[in-house]
């Protein structure tokens, strides 16, 4: 029996192979997601230090429990891959918790270049109510962070140290890496690398709809959102139409999963703190809803840009700017880093992380 691990990367094609494939592979091969340990890695990594024990005895209860299963365990949350909005600043500690937890697993990561990593991770920030700007975003002098949104150094996104130290943890022939770039070159090889690693035979089977997974704002939608903000900022309003902002760790982080199946005390991981409204805390039945819950997000902010404007004419842009220049230039130069420990595992980095064509 093997534990894989579906870390992530956010941003690097994690809810494709969530939504299109891993729900169809042979499940007499593979158990997907199983919900109480899904539940337990999720409380695992919002846990507080002086909770970390707890959960990972409930994790070996679990395994045990899962041990008499011939299958092996597939898990795939992007959690395990830490804080995207800090630029996975305790990368260490993330990798640290689940490699006591599962010092046996196969680690499948993805890696994204960077700069593009970042302009998707700041449409994510938009999403979750942070209605600043790119350079706002990446801002982190004292004016600016002190507006309430999310703000992170760009120079603290080590892709070297993450591989590295997940290397030095588990083990560099189990840790299986891929590139964003190249699964959106050749979509069905992706699959198939990912099927090679799972020791699956056969053709894979991908249930493709078309669309993408959790696509970002448009270039469009970010502006509009924008610019409603600092209206409704003008009249006073904001605090009463605008959803706050969504933190995933941290002292306001939100809870993550499913309350029925966590571990962890009601206080202070599930309290009355944390709005009940599909987007801090999930109702027992996500993602079917009460009529009455499918009403109030339908009418939501969010779900007007995402799921009416976006839908209907994705008009975007590069939200980048004049910012992409400096950060091409950084990660060029830091990327030959990267290269020179990836090539140690036998792994090579595509062009373009280092300016060539």
């Amino acid at each position: 029996m093997k534990y894989y691990l579906h870390v992530g990367l956010h941003k690097t094609a994690t809810k494709f192979f969530q939504h299109r494939v891993f729900p169809f592979l042979p499940g007499e091969r593979i158990n997907y997601n199983p919900a109480k340990l899904t539940q337990l890695v999720c409380d695992l990594m919002k846990a507080a230090p002086e909770d970390v024990d707890m959960v990972i005895d409930a994790i070996a209860a679990e395994k045990a429990k899962l041990q008499r299963e011939s299958r092996d365990v597939l898990m795939s949350r992007e959690i395990m891959s830490g804080d995207l909005f800090s630029f996975y600043k305790d990368y260490e500690e993330t990798i640290s918790r689940l490699s006591r937890a599962f010092e046996e697993a196969e680690i499948l990561l993805a890696f994204r270049f960077q700069p593009e990593w970042i302009v998707s991770c700041y449409r994510e920030t938009v999403h979750e109510h942070h209605f600043q700007t790119l350079s706002e975003f990446l801002n982190t002098s004292p004016g600016i962070a002190d507006n309430g949104f999310a703000h992170a150094d760009y120079r603290t996104l080590d892709w070297t140290g993450i591989l590295r130290t997940y290397c030095e943890r588990f083990g560099s022939r189990h840790v299986h890496v891929s590139f964003f770039e190249r699964f959106t070159a050749d979509k069905v090889g992706a699959v198939r690398e990912m099927y090679s690693v799972l020791g699956l035979e056969g053709e894979p089977e991908i249930r493709d709809q078309g669309t993408i997974p959790n696509r970002g704002y448009s270039a469009l939608a970010i502006n509009l959102s924008l610019w409603r903000y600092r209206m409704l900022r003008k009249l006073g309003l904001e605090k009463r139409l605008v959803h706050r902002p969504i933190f995933f760790f941290g002292e306001d982080g939100i809870p993550a999963g499913f309350e029925e199946l966590s571990s962890l005390p009601v206080e202070p991981y599930w309290g009355e703190r944390f709005l009940r409204d599909g987007e801090e805390i999930r109702p027992a039945g996500y993602p079917k809803l009460s009529f009455a819950d499918s009403i109030r997000m339908s009418l939501s902010w969010r779900s007007l840009m995402k799921r009416g404007l976006d839908r209907i004419a994705y008009f975007d842009g590069d939200v980048c700017k004049e910012k992409r220049r400096e950060l091409e230039a950084y990660f060029h130069h830091d990327n030959k880093r990267f290269q020179e420990y990836a090539r140690t595992l036998g792994v090579d980095v595509p062009k373009q992380y280092l300016g060539a064509t």
